[in-house]
């Protein structure tokens, strides 16, 4: 999706319209308004409504100028429901290194977080932010060329996949 897809309602048609092609598996949902009275969406996506199975949670465009953190999630919601398991995801894409930690250490403090409020209230095994590579222009980190998107995408989504499925192996 190009910059000039990006808007507001081309994210709300393409949510509407791949959950609606997958609605055995798929479900929208409204779950807020922001400030300015707009409807903050959020996907499930699940084969079973069992409530003991694991929970992924992606939490996107959260602040404005990360628009790039919604192609990413736009990008795996489509590939999720297409995509091929593989362990070797995150070297195809090793391009781009992560550093791994405490987000506070790592980033800078995020107190009341969604990762704290995971943790906190969800007892979630596992909650990560993901600050997401620079784009060549680097204003703020955050402002990417048309080039440079579909790239996030797939090596974001490969890091994902890798994750979740070491996720359901480990003994932690």
């Amino acid at each position: 999706m190009s910059r000039e897809d990006s808007s507001r309602l081309q994210i709300q048609k393409f949510l509407r319209k791949i959950t609606s092609k997958y609605e055995s598996i798929s479900k929208l949902e409204v779950i807020g308004n922001t400030y300015e009275k707009r409807p903050i969406y959020a996907v499930h996506i699940s084969r079973t409504s069992m409530a003991s199975k694991p929970i992924v949670m992606l939490e996107c465009g959260t602040h404005a100028r990360e628009w790039s953190s919604i192609e990413v999630c736009l990008y795996f919601i489509y590939k999720i429901r297409v995509a091929k398991a593989g362990a070797k995801a995150v070297k195809k894409y090793g391009k781009t290194s992560y550093e791994v930690g405490n987000i506070a250490h790592i980033i800078y403090r995020a107190t009341g977080a969604s990762v704290d409020y995971a943790y906190d209230k969800g007892n979630a095994k596992y909650a990560y932010a993901i600050e997401l590579r620079e784009g060549k222009i680097r204003k703020g980190g955050f402002i990417l060329l048309e080039d440079e998107i579909i790239p996030l995408c797939k090596e974001t989504f490969a890091g994902l996949q890798a994750s979740i499925l070491a996720m359901k192996t480990s003994k932690y």
